[in-house]
């Protein structure tokens, strides 16, 4: 007996609800509504070129209270289809994107990598590469029909201080002090930072200006400054102007 002579008469036909796109009377919102932890690849604009990279990404949108659920499969489409190399106008495209692909008000994007950038020894010339642990995170949401995108760039540099312990009882020889400088920057809606842009050498006058105004200097700190959040002040792409100790 063959598939073709079962008696199928039995068998109802009805269509499979759509529970998720449904109404749900409880009219309780959510927040953030998506995926997180994925493992993607990605490739980076940079100022020597473009560099590949894997990124941890978490998408999330805002669920309204009549809606049961939003489009999960979506969020890997539309990393999928956004394959350009990635830079601050990229983040925005792709923030921008999200919300009429999953029919949300507000949604939010996090990538976070590991950028290398090449670095030359002050004394001996020899290069090697320096990691970052770098940071993307685009948050729209509509206003008035429009699409309003909110940029910031977070990059963990590790730094390297003179203890000043050691110095103080050592005539020569005293030895160094290992840290990580945390640097977060809200980007102007027309800014294209880039995390060369970020590295510490280029701002630390700036940096230390900032501590002085605190009374502190990066040996005050030594080793238990562990994170220091830095948006740089006069910073012509930054939008706000502190120092958090």
């Amino acid at each position: 007996m063959s598939m073709n002579d079962l008696n199928t008469s039995f068998l109802k036909t009805s269509e499979m609800p759509d529970v998720q796109s449904s109404i749900d009377h409880r009219n309780i919102a959510i927040d953030r509504v998506g995926i997180r932890g994925v493992r993607h690849p990605i490739q980076v604009k940079t100022e020597a070129g473009v560099q590949p990279s894997v990124a941890m990404i978490d998408l999330d949108v805002l669920l309204p209270g009549d809606k049961k659920g939003t489009h999960m499969s979506r969020f890997m489409a539309l990393l999928q289809e956004h394959d350009a190399p990635l830079d601050a106008n990229q983040m925005r495209l792709m923030v921008t994107k999200m919300l009429p692909l999953l029919e949300a008000d507000a949604g939010q994007i996090s990538l976070k990598y590991t950028h290398f950038i090449n670095k030359t020894a002050p004394i001996s010339g020899v290069q090697s590469l320096l990691d970052y642990d770098v940071t993307w995170i685009a948050a729209a949401k509509k206003v008035n029909g429009n699409i309003q995108v909110e940029l910031r760039l977070q990059a963990v540099v590790p730094v390297t201080s003179l203890c000043p312990c050691s110095k103080e009882i050592s005539e020569y020889g005293a030895h160094n002090q290992r840290s990580h400088v945390t640097m977060n920057v809200a980007l102007k809606p027309e800014a294209d930072l880039t995390i060369e842009s970020l590295e510490y050498s280029k701002f630390q006058d700036a940096i230390f200006l900032e501590l002085m105004k605190l009374n502190l200097s990066i040996d005050d700190i030594g080793l238990s400054f562990g994170v220091i959040c830095f948006v740089l002040r006069d910073n012509p792409m930054a939008v706000q102007s502190r120092v958090e100790v």
